[in-house]
């Protein structure tokens, strides 16, 4: 069998490194994030924590200017259907 990779399709995300211990509503319930944690925020606004190791190897910083933003919300929208 031949092995396949995926990435989803909603990886981008807004992320905020804490600086400060939080408290934060998820899917999950409530979640304390702290201090050098990620708070991402999806395209359907839900918030997930991440730790600051995980999020370094798993996310860089996509440079886009705002006509660019634009295009990849409404790309996203119709991902989601």
């Amino acid at each position: 069998m031949k092995e396949k990779y995926y990435v989803p399709a909603n990886a981008i995300v807004e992320a905020k490194q804490v600086e400060e211990r939080t408290e934060v509503k998820t899917p999950n319930g409530i979640m304390t994030a702290n201090v050098g944690d990620w708070i991402l925020t999806d395209s359907n606004k839900k918030h997930s924590i991440i730790s600051n190791e995980i999020f370094q190897e798993l996310y860089y910083v996509a440079q886009v200017r705002a006509k660019e933003e634009n295009k990849l919300k409404k790309m996203l929208k119709m991902i989601k259907g």
